[in-house]
C-alpha cells in the first residue's frame, strides 16, 4: 500500500510491458475516440481518418494542457482549449493560431506525442518503452492456443467499470 512501492510497480510493470486497454470497435469510425489515464500517464485513441486506431499523449505540446476529457466521443479534429493548438487525427500539428511570425518554429516539430499501440484480435494493447519487443512476441502461442475461438471476429456489447479499492494484483 505503499506510493513509492506502487511507483515502483508502475515504472517497471506498467510503463514496460504490454498492457491491455480496449477493443478496436470501441473507436468504429474515423474521429472516434476515448480517452483516459493510464499508469499516471493521460492518452487519447483515436481513430484516423485513415482508418488506423492510434495512441497519443492527451497532452497539447504547446502549454501541456489537456486536449480532452476523459471518456468517449467523436471529433474531426483535437483542438487545445487553452491556445487552440489543431492535431490532425494521425497526430500532426495541423493549425497554430497567431504562430505564423514566430521565427523558427515549423509546426512539423510539434506532434502529438504517439504512445506504442499493437493489436491482436481486435484488442489494443499499449507500452510505453521504445524498446520492449514487438506485441507478437510478447503474446508468444497464445493466437495458437486460442485463435480457433475466433476473438477477432468478437466485438463489445456491453462495458462495465468498477472502482475498486485494492492492490491491483489483488484484482487480476
Amino acid at each position: 500500500t505503499r506510493p513509492a512501492f506502487y511507483q515502483r510497480e508502475v515504472e517497471r510493470v506498467f510503463w514496460r510491458e504490454w498492457q491491455f486497454l480496449g477493443r478496436t470497435d470501441q473507436v468504429p469510425n474515423p474521429g472516434d475516440y476515448f480517452s483516459l489515464t493510464f499508469a499516471q500517464v493521460p492518452i487519447i485513441i483515436v481513430r484516423g481518418a485513415d482508418g488506423v486506431v492510434r495512441a497519443f499523449a492527451n497532452t497539447c505540446r504547446h502549454r501541456g494542457s489537456l486536449l480532452l476529457d476523459e471518456g468517449h466521443g467523436q471529433c474531426k479534429a483535437i483542438v487545445c482549449p487553452y491556445h487552440s493548438w489543431t492535431y490532425a487525427l494521425d497526430g500532426r500539428l495541423a493549425g497554430t493560431p497567431d504562430m505564423e511570425l514566430t521565427q523558427g518554429f515549423r509546426a512539423d516539430d510539434y506532434p502529438l506525442l504517439p504512445v506504442r499501440l499493437e493489436t491482436w484480435a481486435g484488442f489494443m494493447f499499449i507500452n510505453f518503452d521504445p524498446q520492449a519487443q514487438p506485441l507478437s512476441a510478447f503474446l508468444g502461442d497464445l493466437d495458437d492456443k486460442v485463435g480457433m475461438y475466433g476473438l477477432g471476429d468478437m466485438v463489445l456489447a456491453r462495458r462495465r467499470e468498477y472502482t475498486i479499492a485494492c492492490n491491483w494484483k489483488l484484482w487480476v
